[in-house]
């Protein structure tokens, strides 16, 4: 292969790799990792071979596999040595490890990288908080004996679904509501034996289950990704792995791209409570191969059965996770509908938490929107400028001959503008500490869809309205409700879910990175890769045509211009008396 084609190809792996992770770059020298593509087992490639093609460079060799969706796969050698002579072996080869088989491959493209996603791997072998696993939970003999007896009842009373065949104990699940309240078959005594073991092995944390539910999975077949409904069930879910082992994954709600891996063997118990009962979906991919997390082997699936256990619940949820709950708390999580219960939503999850991640917007938080900047470079020289809601400054520490002064109504994001040089004062954007007609142009970067009623977006233009001169303008940017063209759906998009069904737009919910479902919602804030310190800040997304409405809706203020730039509604307008 000449070198022109087969660095086209290095680079069309690497803009591979890169949808999935973006922080992966090539190394123009020699280290000891190497990406390779078409090895995966979509490619028909598997575990075992890699291990022959590529032990034979180095018996200390190691790998990073996917089960699905990607054809190449890291190699890690233990020195830079054998990952060169290993590369000039394998480049632009089918191996001959390969040949073996009645099938057609693809030549193996390599190339030298800095790192591997490694960090991942090791944060994918964590448990989600309150999640326990109780390994052989049953001995084979019982577990033989309880497949028979499930096997002849799916036969006669099985309801078969898109994704596996079921059965429903005590009270059956209706899968359009996931609740459970018709009553079902009796719960027989080969499970009721599963649930006094329960009990004797001190398990339950007090509540003894009451509905079952038995799923039988073909070997391709899976559970799409959910929570359990908070106010159907009780605080503790158990299920029994039996047959096989699978790899079952959690994603955390407030950023799906914060997975765990866990691999439910044949006879264990799972236990969820906590976080990983509440704030965590789970499911299970329909796909033939599974990666196990703690060997990192790719393993073929098989017929499996799993029998979860449920306490229903007759009561609302009290669970402390009251963002994620199912019922708007007595109004607490509802959309405010008046100005005292917006200023006390605004208050915990607007105020609190700027004060909490101010230092960490600060690092964050430093480029500049183009249509802001052309605003700001459109003024004329010493006009009085007002930044309202100025975040860390980033806007008046430019470089320019303009008279620039701050507010922000979070206290730690006015310290560290301070420092910056920059003149700011602690001020709320609805009761401004300016006098009136005092500015030549102001501007709200990111501010206005933090409140929470219309009345307190108008108030917010109506206090930059009484800031401005006649003649002067503003500049305000808002969130949209349409964000397929912003890098935000880009860097958090999740394609793999299904999307979810939302019945009830009064009650708060929590995004999860895909498309907003509605205008009101909690949006996550990430302090970490870990996802341990998440702050969910309060959000409205505007939808095409509502900012200018707000505008209008303020005497003397006229719209001149919106625009819509990274998701983001930016419009400029004039006072005219």
């Amino acid at each position: 292969m000449d070198q022109k084609k087969l660095r086209k190809q290095i680079l069309k792996v690497l803009g591979q790799v890169n949808k999935h992770n973006n922080e992966i770059e090539l190394s123009p020298v020699p280290t000891k990792f190497l990406v390779v593509g078409n090895t995966s087992i979509s490619c028909g490639v598997n575990y075992d071979d890699l291990e022959e093609i590529f032990t034979k460079f180095d018996a200390g060799v190691n790998f990073i596999v996917y089960p699905a969706g990607r054809s190449y796969s890291f190699v890690i050698f233990t020195n830079c040595e054998n990952a060169t002579t290993a590369l000039q072996q394998i480049q632009g080869t089918i191996p001959d490890t390969l040949k073996k088989y009645d099938k057609t491959f693809v030549p193996f493209i390599g190339s030298y990288v800095k790192s591997i996603p490694k960090e991942i791997f090791n944060q994918n072998k964590l448990f989600p908080t309150g999640m326990k696993i109780v390994k052989d939970f049953i001995n084979e003999k019982d577990s033989e004996e309880l497949i028979k007896y499930i096997e002849q009842l799916a036969e006669k009373d099985g309801n078969t679904l898109k994704n596996r065949t079921v059965l429903h104990f005590g009270y059956k699940f209706n899968y359009d509501s996931n609740c459970a309240l018709e009553q079902a078959t009796p719960i027989p005594p080969q499970l009721e034996a599963l649930i006094r073991k329960l009990i004797f092995g001190k398990v339950l944390n007090g509540q003894i289950p009451d509905q079952i539910t038995i799923n039988i999975y073909e070997e391709n077949q899976g559970i799409p990704f959910h929570v359990d409904t908070h106010s159907a069930f009780g605080n503790q879910i158990l299920s029994l792995s039996l047959l096989s082992d699978v790899v079952m994954q959690f994603k955390d709600c407030t950023n799906p791209a914060i997975m765990r891996d866990v691999l439910l063997d044949k006879n264990c118990l799972l236990v969820m409570e906590e976080d990983s009962r509440y704030k965590w979906k789970h499911g299970i991919l329909s796909r033939k191969y599974d990666i196990n997390p703690i060997t990192n082997r790719i393993v073929k699936r098989q017929k499996r059965i799993s029998i979860t256990f449920r306490k229903v619940q007759s009561t609302k949820c009290e669970c402390k996770f009251i963002e994620y709950c199912d019922w708007d708390r007595n109004g607490e999580m509802a959309i405010p509908a008046d100005d005292k219960k917006g200023k006390h939503l605004e208050s915990t999850y607007v105020q609190e938490v700027y004060e909490n991640i101010a230092d960490h917007f600060d690092e964050t938080r430093y480029s500049q929107w183009k249509a802001v900047s052309n605003f700001i470079d459109g003024l004329a020289p010493y006009s009085v400028l007002l930044d309202l809601g100025c975040g860390n400054g980033k806007y008046l520490i430019r470089e320019d001959n303009l008279i620039k002064i701050g507010s922000d109504l979070c206290f730690n994001l006015c310290r560290i503008a301070s420092k910056k040089k920059c003149d700011v004062v602690q001020g709320d954007i609805l009761n401004l500490p300016f006098k009136h007609d005092l500015a030549d142009a102001v501007i709200s970067i990111a501010v206005i869809h933090h409140m929470s009623t219309e009345a307190r977006r108008i108030q917010a233009f109506q206090q930059l309205a009484n800031v401005l001169k006649v003649g002067g303008r503003g500049c305000v940017t808002v969130w949209a409700m349409d964000q397929k063209a912003s890098q935000y759906e880009i860097m958090r998009s999740n394609k793999d879910e299904e999307e979810e069904t939302i019945s009830d737009c009064s009650l708060l919910r929590v995004h999860n990175g895909k498309q907003f479902s509605q205008q009101d919602m909690l949006v996550p804030w990430q302090k970490d890769k870990t996802g341990e310190q998440q702050f969910l800040r309060y959000y409205h997304m505007f939808v095409e045509g509502e900012l200018e409405k707000l505008v209008n809706k303020v005497d003397g203020l006229e719209v001149i211009e919106v625009i819509l730039e990274q998701g983001n509604y930016i419009v400029t307008f004039q006072k005219n008396c």
